[in-house]
């Protein structure tokens, strides 16, 4: 007879999802050798490539990344940092390379979200080490499996950059931060300061949903901390000011006012975004609180729940928690309902779902603290060793592993055939796989979708490199990956943002795709 201890272990839960991580990234890479630029990468792109290809100096490479910051900042956006790394888009080296946007992405993304976990679970919480990995990689199993656009946040350097990229730039920098505060050797103290106060400014360069979100955390972070009197505050004001002082010089370029001319009729009140913005945070919450998340934020609270009870914390809040945490995950849409009065593309749906799920497992750490606490109290009144009833918890809870297997199983089917994904047009195959990213790419990848579209890419490839061909008419792709298509040329000649980039980025005189 097994013994019950035996039958799961934090340490073997530990390890169970960190295999299960790495075994899903590979289909997301595999796929993503079959990738090709797409759109603003060759309007961004124009300059760099051209640099590379007439010199192959890396001075003139980042010369000419500099000048396209300069051009954007005064023509259409203010947005310094990010523009510069849109400039150097894997493309402009060779096509082939391309497929280096997803592993960079994943990483970043993976690294931010792991590293941000660890800092508070390992580092601030003192949470056991096997505790806080499954955690962590739970967190990111969910993050990169059931992101809304996977194709725009980590298969599309330009959109991917933007936000995936600055998102995880603003965790490694958040944990930089609480760092800084939580080092004892001055030393260590200095880096983290100075790591955080760097990347502050940078991601004060990028886009306006995480340097808002940011701005939020450091300002209340140096309120605790002035509270709590800490002479360390400035470890989170130094970082706060230089990402003030980066969000205002992208927030106040004249290309914004440019920018912001073609969405006259859709800027909003200050009044009226707040409203929209809750109203979208209500639907997105509706939208992904699915039965598989609410299982997956219990086992959480599950796991979290021994180290939470052994936490010098009353956890008395719990409504007023789950209270902040909407407004926390409202405020980061404010940005895009104040100027264009909608919730945005699906690339920053991206960054909102991993917000989201951060917050989903903040909140079932803090209601497992809570719980314990309840259930201390009940048990001190009956004269019950609060050890002695945990450690039975516990032991059933792990006794129980063969029925969450099972539920967990289930509601993974109930996620993958969700009303959502039942698009007629396609195959249920096709729709079901759609529900989860790994499963979207094995199905591209065994079904040839991939192969055919990468085929297709490479033969306009061929006639857009030919000199001979300055009039080009391409027939629409056969096949749409759901992870690689994001966009195709319209019949549009002069539409700036595809048809008259990839003009001017080969070199040819007319490039359209006919629709028939």
């Amino acid at each position: 007879m097994i013994r019950e201890t035996h039958i799961l272990t934090r340490k073997t839960l530990c390890i169970v999802l960190g295999a299960l991580l790495l075994l899903s990234l590979i289909p997301l890479i595999w796929i993503a050798f079959y990738n090709h630029p797409a759109n603003d990468d060759f309007v961004f792109g124009l300059r760099t490539m051209r640099a590379w290809r007439d010199t192959g100096s890396l001075g003139e490479l980042l010369q000419a990344a500099a000048e396209e910051v300069k051009a954007a900042y005064g023509s259409w956006q203010g947005s310094f940092s990010a523009v510069f790394l849109f400039a150097l888009q894997p493309g402009i080296f060779d096509e082939s390379l391309y497929w280096i946007t997803t592993p960079v992405l994943l990483a970043f993304l993976l690294g931010g979200t792991m590293t941000f976990c660890w800092t508070v679970l390992r580092r601030w919480l003192g949470v056991d080490a096997h505790t806080t990995w499954a955690a962590a990689f739970a967190v990111c199993i969910l993050s990169v499996q059931l992101m809304p656009c996977p194709n725009q946040g980590l298969y599309w350097w330009n959109g991917g950059i933007y936000y995936t990229f600055f998102h995880s730039l603003a965790l490694f920098m958040l944990s930089f931060v609480l760092l800084a505060l939580k080092a004892e050797r001055r030393v260590w103290q200095g880096v983290f300061a100075a790591l955080a106060a760097v990347l502050a400014f940078v991601v004060g360069g990028g886009n306006y949903i995480t340097g808002l979100l940011c701005i939020l955390l450091l300002l209340a972070g140096g309120i605790w901390q002035g509270v709590k009197k800490n002479p360390r505050v400035w470890m989170v004001l130094l970082p706060l000011l230089l990402l003030g002082v980066a969000f205002f010089i992208n927030l106040f370029a004249p290309g914004n006012e440019v920018r912001m001319a073609e969405y006259a009729d859709s800027k909003n009140s200050v009044f009226y975004t707040i409203y929209r913005s809750i109203w979208f945070s209500v639907r997105f919450m509706v939208q992904w609180t699915t039965p598989l998340i609410l299982l997956c934020g219990l086992l959480l609270g599950i796991l979290f729940y021994r180290a939470a009870g052994a936490l010098r914390f009353s956890f008395r809040w719990p409504g007023l928690v789950t209270a902040a945490s909407f407004l926390l995950f409202s405020a980061q849409i404010a940005p895009t309902v104040y100027g264009m009065n909608s919730s945005g593309a699906g690339r920053r749906f991206d960054i909102y779902f991993y917000v989201y799920i951060l917050l989903v497992a903040f909140n079932a750490f803090y209601y497992a603290g809570w719980l314990h606490r309840v259930v201390a109290a009940a048990l001190q009144r009956r004269g019950v060793k609060d050890a002695s009833f945990t450690n039975a918890l516990m032991r059933k809870m792990r006794r129980w592993t063969p029925a969450w297997t099972l539920a967990l199983l289930f509601t993974v089917g109930l996620h993958i055939f969700q009303p959502q994904f039942f698009d007629a047009s396609k195959e249920w195959k096709q729709r079901a796989s759609e529900s989860i990213t790994s499963l979207s790419a094995i199905y591209s990848l065994r079904e040839g979708d991939a192969q055919q579209y990468h085929a297709e890419w490479c033969a306009r490839l061929a006639m857009l490199r030919d000199p001979a061909q300055q009039w080009i008419e391409f027939a629409p792709f056969s096949v749409r990956p759901y992870c690689l298509f994001y966009s195709d040329l319209t019949q549009d000649p002069d539409w700036e943002w595809a048809n008259a980039s990839m003009r001017e980025y080969y070199d040819k005189e007319h490039v359209v795709t006919i629709y028939s």
